[in-house]
């Protein structure tokens, strides 16, 4: 008797088993996808905010640079962002973001730089022009963003009304 070489004999039958579930699941995926309900439109909004403009925040932000000081109380600090904020924002706008980039005052601590910036946090951040504004962060800045003790402020602004 002779015996059949493992070639002739074919694929082992958990080789085949394997294509059939693989076939199998990729007809089910098809099905389920072709079967999904289609999504539905998101119905307007009556009442008294009907009718406005979606906001948004715009995405090219405006920019100053602000000096803070290491042994000032704060008032003249607030005093020169609030003037630089109403040039760069004007009376219409409002402020959506705004990110702080701090410079350290000190060559030799760049890290300190997100120190300046916490501290112009602290000194902003009630302010009421800023009431709008989704999230205002301090970070760490470098030469680029301005001389030391010095934060470039990016102001993000809305869109709409």
């Amino acid at each position: 008797m002779r015996r059949r070489s493992r070639a002739a004999a074919g694929p082992p039958a958990f080789a085949i088993a394997g294509w059939l579930f693989a076939e199998l699941a990729a007809i089910l995926m098809i099905v389920a996808f072709a079967s999904a309900d289609s999504p539905q439109e998101v119905p307007r909004q009556e009442g008294p905010g009907a009718g406005r403009e979606d906001q948004g925040v715009l995405l090219t932000p405006v920019t100053f640079v602000l000096p803070v000081p290491a042994g000032d109380d704060g008032g003249g600090t607030v005093a020169r962002f609030r003037t630089d904020l109403a040039r760069v924002v004007g009376p219409d706008r409002s402020v959506g973001l705004a990110l702080m980039f701090g410079v350290s005052r000190d060559p030799g601590r760049p890290l300190a730089g997100t120190a300046v910036s916490r501290r112009l946090v602290e000194l902003v951040r009630d302010l009421p022009e800023l009431e709008r504004a989704a999230d205002i962060r301090p970070y760490l800045g470098d030469s680029e963003d301005g001389a030391p003790g010095e934060v470039r402020v990016e102001l993000f602004l809305l869109t709409g009304s």
